[in-house]
C-alpha cells in the first residue's frame, strides 16, 4: 500500500477543518451563529469566549453561559483545587487589577454606599472591632518589623512596593493572634489581601488552607518578634 503524499494530508487536514466548521457554524441574515456543544443551540459568536489553542475558530466548543456553568460545577466538586487556584489568580498581577477595577466600578455605580446602608449594625460591629486591635506601634517599631521580613507580606512575600503599585499603600500591620496585645509583639507586615482575609481567624486556622503554607514559616514568625522585641 502506498502512503499518502505530504500534499494529500495537508489537503485532507484543511478538509477536515472545513468539515467541523460546517457542521457547528451556520450564517443567517449576514450574522454568523454557532452550535453549543453542550446545550445543542445556535447562539451567535459572540457568546463564546475566545480560546487561543483552537486553531480553527479560535472559540470554545460551548457558549459562555455553559462554560460558567461548567465552571461553577467543577468548583463545587474541586473546591480544594477551586481555592487554590482562586487565590493563585487574585496574587497575580491580572488578578489584583482586575480586583481594583471591580472596586472602582462598585465606588462609582453607589454599590458600596448601598451595602453600608443597608448593613449598618455589621459596619458598626466592624468597627469597634477595628477600635480594640488600635496598634500601640511607634514609627520607628513599624519600619524595624518591616525591615526584619525585608519590607514584605510575612504570609505571602509580596513586597511594599509591589503592594504600593496595585494599592497606592503601603503595608499593614496584622495582628498575629487577633485576640492578644496591639504592640510589636504580636504584628508582622501583611498585605492588603492577608490582612482583610485573616480578619479574626487564628493563624493556624487560616495559614494552614493558604496555598503559600510552609510549616516552618511558623518558627520564623515566632522569632522574629522576639527578635525585632529585642
Amino acid at each position: 500500500m502506498i502512503g499518502l503524499t505530504q500534499e494529500e494530508k495537508d489537503r485532507r487536514a484543511i478538509q477536515r477543518k472545513k468539515d467541523k466548521y460546517n457542521k457547528t457554524h451556520k450564517t443567517i441574515n449576514e450574522v454568523e451563529y454557532k452550535l453549543c456543544s453542550i446545550c445543542n443551540d445556535w447562539q451567535l459568536t459572540d457568546m463564546y469566549y475566545k480560546n487561543k489553542s483552537n486553531n480553527v475558530v479560535g472559540l470554545y466548543p460551548y457558549c459562555k453561559s455553559c462554560a460558567i456553568n461548567k465552571a461553577h460545577k467543577w468548583a463545587i466538586n474541586n473546591r480544594e483545587s477551586s481555592r487554590i487556584m482562586k487565590e493563585k489568580y487574585a496574587k497575580s498581577d491580572k488578578g489584583r487589577e482586575r480586583n481594583n477595577i471591580a472596586w472602582k466600578k462598585r465606588t462609582q455605580n453607589g454599590s458600596i454606599k448601598e451595602y453600608q446602608r443597608f448593613n449598618k449594625e455589621k459596619i458598626k460591629f466592624y468597627q469597634l472591632k477595628r477600635k480594640k486591635k488600635k496598634h500601640k506601634i511607634s514609627e520607628v517599631e513599624r519600619d524595624r518589623c518591616k525591615s526584619y521580613f525585608y519590607y514584605s507580606c510575612a504570609y505571602c512575600r509580596l513586597s511594599e512596593i509591589d503592594h504600593f503599585k496595585v494599592n497606592n499603600q503601603k503595608l499593614h500591620l496584622n495582628h498575629v493572634d487577633p485576640s492578644s496585645a496591639n504592640d510589636l509583639s504580636n504584628n508582622v507586615p501583611a498585605c492588603k489581601s492577608c490582612n482583610s482575609s485573616k480578619g479574626t481567624n487564628s493563624l493556624y486556622s487560616w495559614y494552614l488552607n493558604k496555598s503559600f503554607y510552609r510549616l516552618e514559616r511558623y518558627d520564623y514568625y515566632s522569632n522574629g518578634l522576639m527578635k525585632i522585641i529585642k
